[in-house]
């Protein structure tokens, strides 16, 4: 959306800056009280002492950030009456203290929502830790995490008795009768799975606390680096 400068024409003093079109029915509002002004001038608009009123359109021209730069505020040229524009210049600048802090913590949040779309999925468990007997289990959200906590708690619980078994549904829907303590194999193999993320974002973030401003603008927390 383009933004305005409203300055007075007769005097080519600014008024107003980054204001957007008038909002209909707010014109007479504006000639009654020249501090309605913001957001709202007509091209044609003139204040109670007869003063001209003008929209003069922003040219912005937004320099090219460095890492570790944001953007500073705005520097207005003199506008151009006969052009009806102004050019804008948005220079970058180093970010203050405050400001890397809270870079640090978007990104600490940008990793607590990578690890989040990353431990859901399928866990291959090998129960016999050979390879003879690998089961395919659900670990898509936490409904299932809490699933499998309740069958392997169930399996604890009875754990050492002769012959006892237990049924499992696969993430094929396969059941498999399991013994106790081949449930507990599964709990243990998908908490690992998901702690595994847990232990990466724990790593990555506690890199984020000494990284610099340019480092903090380089960092990809959706790289598989930090979570192979």
């Amino acid at each position: 959306m383009s933004q305005y400068s409203i300055y007075n024409l007769d005097t080519s003093e600014l008024v107003a800056r980054g204001q957007s079109f008038p909002r209909p029915g707010m014109i007479e509002s504006i000639r009654r009280d020249p501090t309605n002004l913001v957001p709202n001038c007509p091209d044609d608009l003139t204040g109670p002492n007869s003063e001209r009123y003008g929209w003069i359109k922003e040219v912005k021209v937004y320099a090219a950030l460095s890492p570790g730069e944001v953007y500073d505020d705005p520097v207005y040229g003199e506008p151009d009456l006969v052009a009806n524009t102004v050019t804008v210049t948005i220079p970058g600048r180093d970010r203050t203290p405050s400001e890397i802090e809270q870079k640090k913590a978007q990104l600490k949040q940008s990793v607590n929502q990578e690890r989040d779309r990353r431990w859901p999925g399928t866990v291959n468990c090998d129960l016999a830790g050979d390879g003879s007997l690998v089961i395919p289990a659900d670990a898509r959200n936490d409904t299932d995490l809490r699933n499998i906590q309740a069958v392997t708690t169930a399996a604890q619980v009875i754990a050492g008795t002769p012959d006892a078994v237990l049924k499992f549904r696969d993430a094929n829907d396969v059941t498999h009768n399991l013994s106790p303590e081949e449930v507990i194999a599964l709990g243990l193999t998908v908490q690992a799975h998901v702690q595994s993320f847990y232990e990466k974002a724990w790593a990555l973030k506690d890199s984020i606390d000494s990284m610099t401003s340019v480092e903090l603008d380089q960092l990809d927390v959706t790289s598989s680096t930090h979570w192979e």
